[in-house]
């Protein structure tokens, strides 16, 4: 599914998923790709239980160029290590991690910071989106569909868009609130961070 133009592919190379097990959850998260003819983004790179599937479908596609990490939960950025060399876009401030967090996250030499309004690549743009974590960003890009918000955990699923919180809100439940309203009234298309993308009917 390319919610992007004829000269833009935006596509979920992975969808996140949380299942219920007897064990505990298996958890998925989304690995979405945003390519032009000249560069290649990947927002979040899923957890190492994902590795595998994220090099089979990145085989036949172009290299990447480009990360962009919404947050430093392990299930969404632990495939970093996959990608030595290549600029990883994130919210590094106030450098608050969750204790399932990868430690060695900080110390990536090609870690650039982004805030609010900034553009990577010319092709997605930053936006600050704290509840679920501190530190947690969305990626906008707009295509022949609209405007597409790649939400990672500010907007997990479908359930989070419903009752207008995420699941988690490891810092501020009051915040992740508020940027579930603001995202969902600017979006046409949503790209969660543990399901399908689906489409923001607008009255």
């Amino acid at each position: 599914m390319n919610l992007g133009s004829s000269t833009l592919v935006v596509e979920p190379l992975l969808t996140g998923s949380v299942t219920t097990t007897a064990d505990g959850n298996l958890v998925l998260a989304t690995v979405t790709s945003i390519r032009s003819r000249a560069r290649h983004i990947l927002v979040d790179t899923g957890g190492f239980n994902q590795q595998l599937a994220l090099q089979q479908r990145l085989e036949p596609l172009p290299p990447v160029t480009s990360i962009i990490v919404t947050h430093f939960h392990w299930d969404h950025c632990a495939n970093l290590r996959l990608f030595p060399g290549i600029p990883v876009y994130a919210m590094t401030e106030p450098k608050w991690f969750d204790r399932a967090t990868l430690g060695d996250v900080q110390l990536i030499p090609t870690m650039v910071s982004v805030h609010e309004g900034d553009t990577v690549d010319g092709l997605a743009n930053i936006w600050e989106v704290p509840g679920h974590t501190a530190n947690h960003v969305a990626v906008a890009v707009l295509g022949d569909h609209g405007r597409v918000l790649i939400t990672g955990d500010a907007i997990s699923d479908t359930t989070d868009a419903a009752q207008g919180a995420p699941h988690l809100a490891f810092y501020s439940e009051m915040e992740a609130r508020r940027q579930v309203g603001r995202l969902l009234t600017a979006a046409d298309w949503i790209i969660p961070g543990h399901g399908a993308p689906f489409e923001v009917f607008h009255a």
